[in-house]
């Protein structure tokens, strides 16, 4: 599974935060201390695992600070492709709401439970997403859930630990079967021996069961005769009925065969002919309808051509209209001297429009200038301040803002820090409050101090030496044992006292930070309030303080630009009035220019006019719509030209589809079409007929059972009436009834000889006994079963752990010592774990071999993250994965190990996705430089955005 997506509604100090597209490799989040980044792992882990107590002293409950509802949500994505959307929302149960809602069509939302593949809280926050708490805490990798879940996954038990189920199976096995103490099966192994005994009590066989027995044979061979008797009568039966019922379909085909031999034969007609010989008629309707259609379009293409002439009055002939140049220089040269025209025209308007304009604009200009003019005197009667000297106030005081927005951040962060120290405080008041942990006994001397003393009280009376030499080894074996407890018992003080000073350390480390924050705050808000005194503030702790003055010097400022904006105003509209006087005179200049102009163009067009024999006062508009009647004239004598011709071709080709017709009737030897439709009726019929005749007679062939059985049918059909057929039938009916009466008579006798034989065989107490044995015979047989199962399980569980342990582990441990020996740059080797007593040990690239005591801090969580990873390898194997999620974990490395640490989980975000949060430049470097194509991101001030 992996996150495509989150965003956060409120948690904590972020809030209406989050990502869209999450790399499924390497995310890294780069965040300075008390950006959030614990906060957004902690949402990660509430998301999927629930909201934590409110009084729970391990973390907060990060209730929103800055908005928000409680929670969000995570967009995720499993490995066969499926989307699913998961919220947590406040709820009635403490751990809040959750809802999953599928993205993927026609996919139902899966439970929580299943979708991480039953992963735990315990698993997730020690395995999958730690912080450098968890790195160093020994404890995290030596959690019974963790170890156990990890091993279910591995081992395919799913959610269910090993030892649980072979608990329960161990009960399972000996409620059913036990050597000592009471089971199932020995309460039915008591029962079934008094039914034993009770049967040994009853009496023998009687007298007349050899009689019976002879009897009852008899019976049976009667019975069989009966049977096969009765068979045979079903048979003859069925044959009788079945021709009974072929009656109706016989008497259909002799009447069909008679309506055939009345047709007669009747020749066969060409190949689609009916088909061929309609598609012809309707092509001679078709040009029929042409022919009309035509001397249709004729008629009216005269009559158009008569109004045309008229409409062009009187004069105007066809032979005139033809001989008349209506081309297209004729309409160029008309349209061109329109345009010449209508350009002249519309110049001198606007011309005269520009005459008007350029008075009404010399005017206004005047009034504008006289109006600005009295507007300055009564609004400004002495200048402002200048523009520049108010604007450097303002960014003095802008700046102080940015200061004072600084000085909030600083004590969030402060307070943030704080809850840090009281957290830490926590844990060592826990470690040194907590019981000392019971150290593991030494086990083999143990046993063979027992396994000694044992052996001292058996051969006690048969040998006095040796019972005597038992005793001196149990001594020695005890003494070991008593010594390797307290050795173990130093080892665990000694891990105990380490994580409280660890925890000391960190307490340590924020009160350092904290005391750096006070001097920090403390200096900033003497600035603020430096600055503040100089335009009448005497505090400045947050922005809002600064206020008033920003808004009064903005005000100050407006005032001062509206004065100058003002001043260019009044010089443009002086500068305007003088332009305006010019525009007016050059404006009737070029009205006089554009009069003359036009005259010139009306008398060109008044000469071409006479030219070709129009009135010279003729406007362009009318002689354009003059020539354009003329030209529609022409069209018009055209068109009935055309439809003259295409009614002689509508003519033809009737003549040639009546012609086709005449041809396909003497095709089919007839003589005209009324003979060839009733040729082809009979013919119709008589296929009708034969294709009836085929089903009928098929039915009937069905009913005789093969076209073999047919003929032998037909013969009796033909030659027996029905009456007959049902005689027959009735007869073979009474005669099977009493064969049937006959075998019911004599099963009934041979069932009372049977009850009597049973009578004989045992009493009655005899056959209940009988019945309770067989039911404890039964039971026996399932309750072994059962056992068996178990018992089986029970081996091939421990096979499957003995492998596991021989197989998985080692194999976890291998992955981890590849991991160790990348990121110690070969300085250690390998991870070794003890058989016998499960100790890890760090070998050197020597051969020595280091326990956990000798190992410093950054070895031990260089160690236990390469565990981590190993383990996620093996699990992975077996089920599906989730994220991984680290929160600075490389801190107490040194640059060379964090460089090669950073390469490691780089390769590991090949496979896997990893996302990484860190408040380190030069981590987020040596991440970029192993992985350049990851997701980075920066976390500031509570928003999250791509690192530049």
């Amino acid at each position: 599974m992996r996150i495509i997506a989150f965003h956060i509604n409120g948690f904590g100090v972020l809030a209406d935060v989050g990502i869209e597209n999450l790399s499924d490799g390497l995310n890294v989040i780069l965040g300075d201390n008390g950006a959030g980044k614990s906060t957004l792992l902690e949402f990660f882990r509430a998301v999927l695992f629930g909201f934590r107590e409110r009084r729970s002293r391990e973390l907060p409950r990060y209730e929103p600070l800055r908005g928000g509802s409680h929670g969000g949500s995570l967009v995720v994505v499993t490995n066969d492709g499926l989307r699913f959307r998961i919220h947590r929302t406040e709820g009635s149960r403490v751990t809040g709401q959750e809802s999953i809602v599928s993205l993927t069509d026609d996919k139902p939302a899966p439970d929580l439970v299943d979708l991480l593949g039953g992963a735990t809280r315990d698993v997730f926050e020690n395995i999958f997403a730690f912080s450098l708490a968890e790195l160093q805490t020994v404890s995290s990798l030596e959690n019974a859930d963790v170890q156990a879940r990890l091993y279910a996954a591995a081992a395919g038990t799913g959610a269910q630990t090993v030892p649980d189920v072979r608990k329960r199976l161990e009960e399972d096995a000996k409620r059913l079967y036990s050597e000592r103490g009471r089971s199932e099966l020995g309460e039915v192994l008591q029962k079934l021996e008094a039914l034993t005994a009770r049967r040994r009590d009853l009496g023998d066989r009687t007298a007349d069961y050899v009689r019976l027995q002879k009897q009852r044979e008899h019976l049976v061979a009667e019975l069989e005769r009966l049977e096969r008797d009765e068979r045979e009568a079903e048979t003859d039966l069925a044959r009788k009925s079945m021709w009974l019922s072929a009656w109706p379909d016989w008497q259909e085909l002799r009447g069909l065969e008679t309506e055939l031999q009345a047709i007669g034969e009747v020749a066969p007609l060409p190949e689609r002919a009916e088909e061929r010989l309609e598609a012809a008629l309707r092509l001679v309707e078709e040009r029929q309808a042409a022919v009309k259609g035509a001397a249709a379009a004729l008629e009216s293409a005269g009559f158009q051509v008569e109004q045309a002439l008229s409409r062009l009055g009187d004069g105007w002939t066809e032979d005139r209209v033809k001989a008349l140049d209506t081309g297209d220089t004729t309409a160029a040269t008309m349209a061109e001297f329109g345009r010449e025209l209508d350009a002249a025209s519309e110049a001198v308007m606007r011309a005269q429009e520009a005459v008007r304009h350029a008075e009404q604009a010399a005017a206004q200009a005047a009034d504008a200038r006289v109006a600005l003019e009295a507007e300055e005197r009564t609004r400004w009667p002495e200048p402002p301040r200048t523009l520049d000297s108010i604007q450097e106030d303002l960014e003095v005081v802008r700046e102080a803002r940015n200061e004072a927005s600084r000085l909030v951040e600083e004590r969030g962060k402060r307070s943030d820090l704080e809850g840090r120290r009281h957290a830490a405080e926590g844990d060592v008041r826990r470690l040194r409050e907590a019981p000392e942990p019971i150290a593991p006994p030494a086990r083999i001397p143990l046993f063979v101090a027992i396994g000694a003393l044992a052996c001292a009280s058996v051969v006690f009376r048969i040998s006095l030496p040796a019972a005597l030499a038992a005793f001196a080894v149990f001594i020695i074996a005890a003494v070991v044992a008593i010594r390797g407890q307290r050795r173990a018992k130093a080892l665990v003080r000694a891990q105990r006292a380490e994580e409280i000073r660890e925890a000391e350390g960190r307490v340590k480390d924020l009160d350092d930070k904290i005391a750096a924050a006070d001097e920090s705050i403390g200096k900033r808000q003497a600035s603020l309030n430096e600055i503040g005194a100089r335009y009448g503030v005497s505090v400045v702790s947050s922005p809002s303080d600064l206020d008033g003055v920003e808004k009064r010097l903005q005000a100050e400022r407006d005032s001062a630009s509206e004065y100058a904006a003002f001043g260019q105003r009044l010089h443009e509209a002086r500068h305007a009035e003088a332009e305006a006087a010019d525009r007016c005179d050059e404006a009737r200049t070029e009205l006089n220019r554009h009069m003359q102009s036009q005259d010139t163009v009306r008398n060109r067009w008044s000469a071409w006019l006479e030219e070709i024999g129009l009135p010279p006062t003729v406007a362009p508009s009318a002689a354009a719509e003059l020539v354009e009647r003329i030209r529609g004239a022409q069209s018009l004598l055209e068109t009935r030209e055309l439809r003259a011709s295409e009614l002689e071709e509508a003519k033809q080709r009737l003549e040639e589809a009546r012609a086709h017709v005449q041809l396909l009737v003497a095709e089919a030897g007839d003589a005209d079409v009324e003979a060839f439709r009733r040729h082809a009726q009979r013919y119709r019929e008589r296929e009708r007929l034969l294709r009836l005749v085929r089903e009928t007679e098929g039915r009937l062939v069905t009913r005789a059972g093969s076209p073999e059985d047919w003929p032998a049918m037909r013969t009796i059909l033909e030659s027996t009436p029905r009456y007959s057929l049902q005689a027959q039938a009735e007869e073979a009916k009474r005669r099977l009834d009493g064969l049937r009466q006959s075998r019911e008579a004599a099963a009934n006798e041979r069932g009372a000889l049977e009850e009597k034989l049973r009578r004989l065989e045992t009493s009655e107490e005899q056959e209940s006994i009988a019945a309770e044995m067989a039911s404890c015979r039964a039971a026996m047989e399932d309750i072994l079963r059962r056992w068996a199962v178990r018992r089986l399980c029970l081996f091939i569980l421990d096979e499957a752990r003995q492998r596991f342990e021989r197989d998985h582990q080692p194999a976890v441990v291998r992955r981890a010592s590849d991991y160790l020996a990348k990121i110690t740059g070969g300085q250690y080797t390998r991870l070794v774990r003890q058989f016998e007593t499960g100790v890890l040990l760090a070998e050197t690239a020597t051969g020595e071999q280091k326990e956990r005591t000798a190992w410093n801090r950054g070895l031990l969580e260089q160690i236990y993250l390469c565990l981590r990873l190993g383990f996620i390898e093996d699990y992975a194997t077996k089920a599906e994965p989730l994220p991984l999620i680290m929160d600075d974990v490389f801190a107490n490395f040194d640059p060379h190990h964090a460089r090669r640490a950073a390469e490691a989980i780089a390769a590991f975000a090949r496979q896997y996705q990893v996302l990484y949060m860190t408040c380190h430049p030069d981590t987020v470097r040596y991440l970029q430089e192993a992985d350049p194509g990851g997701a980075f991101y920066r976390l500031n001030n509570y928003r999250l955005a791509p690192l530049a």
